[in-house]
């Protein structure tokens, strides 16, 4: 029996009750920011389409029929997230070669894609290559803003030594995963050191052909949490930031079944999980 008020006109109303039964539905207030729009009796929900927006936090809807005193909108039709029109390089595995999280990636982060350097198998100690498998270059980064790397599984499955925090720093030649991170960044930020970098921890997994399954340790006697651990030790160090998919990326082991084929890659509705939290990493940093 009220009313709201929100600062795009909606295109699409429909009402319900408490119970979610249809109430009404009405076009009437399309295109009309700041409009009053009446509530029938009886009303629980509210569903409204706004279209165009830039980006969701645009919208604001205020309860009552007028905006009220000193309220000063989010954002706007002419605000843009923070990486909007940036160029974006991928580094990675199969699991960002196949490309199924890019088009939601670059949709949530209005950045648009530069280069996927992504290859299948790659563990980290190559992801300084680029896709035909040629070691990076200045040329490769310079109109890049930002790199997303979604990293380790591969050298958890392929047993590569995990090493300790002391195997990163400037002239370890150690051959171990804490190494391989160490020049992964370093040759990135020797290239552009004014880029901004993300590193994805792996996602669990499952039964994969003849590797190790999590959470048991494999073969170099490292478990997939170490890896993760590590990742985030050596981020530390060069102060990029570390979107953490092993915890956040929604998978876990009663749901690969649903969210990949095979209990590691990733399937359609797996890539739309585990983006969205590479999506707010990304507008976070």
């Amino acid at each position: 029996g009220g009313f709201f008020v929100s600062t795009y006109g909606p295109s699409q109303l429909c009402f319900y009750d408490v119970s979610g039964a249809f109430v009404s539905g009405s076009t009437e207030y399309s295109s009309f920011g700041n409009k009053p729009v009446p509530v029938p009796a009886g009303v629980y929900f509210i569903q409204f389409q706004v279209s165009p927006l830039t980006r969701l936090p645009a919208l604001m809807i205020s309860p009552g029929a007028t905006v009220p005193t000193g309220y000063i909108p989010f954002g706007g039709m002419a605000s843009k997230l923070p990486w909007q029109d940036k160029k974006l390089v991928i580094l990675g595995d199969s699991i960002s070669a196949t490309g199924l999280s890019i088009p939601a990636l670059l949709a949530g982060t209005g950045m648009s894609l530069l280069a996927n350097h992504a290859k299948a198998g790659r563990p980290v100690r190559e992801m300084g290559m680029t896709a035909a498998g040629v070691v990076l270059t200045e040329a490769d980064l310079a109109n890049a803003d930002l790199v997303c790397s979604l990293l380790a599984t591969n050298d958890y499955g392929g047993n590569r030594a995990l090493g300790t925090l002391a195997d990163a720093y400037n002239g370890s030649v150690a051959a171990t995963f804490y190494n391989d991170l160490f020049k992964l960044l370093t040759l990135i930020y020797t290239l552009k050191p004014t880029i901004r970098v993300v590193f994805c921890t792996p996602l669990k997994r499952g039964a994969f052909e003849d590797q190790p399954v999590y959470p048991a340790a494999n073969a170099a006697g490292a478990k997939l949490d170490q890896y993760v651990a590590a990742i985030n030790e050596v981020c530390s160090l060069f102060s990029v930031p570390v979107c953490d998919l092993f915890r956040d990326g929604g998978f876990n082991l009663l749901n690969l079944g649903a969210y990949t084929g095979d209990n590691l890659h990733p399937n359609a509705a797996g890539s739309a999980l585990h983006v969205r939290p590479m999506i707010a990493a990304i507008n976070a940093c």
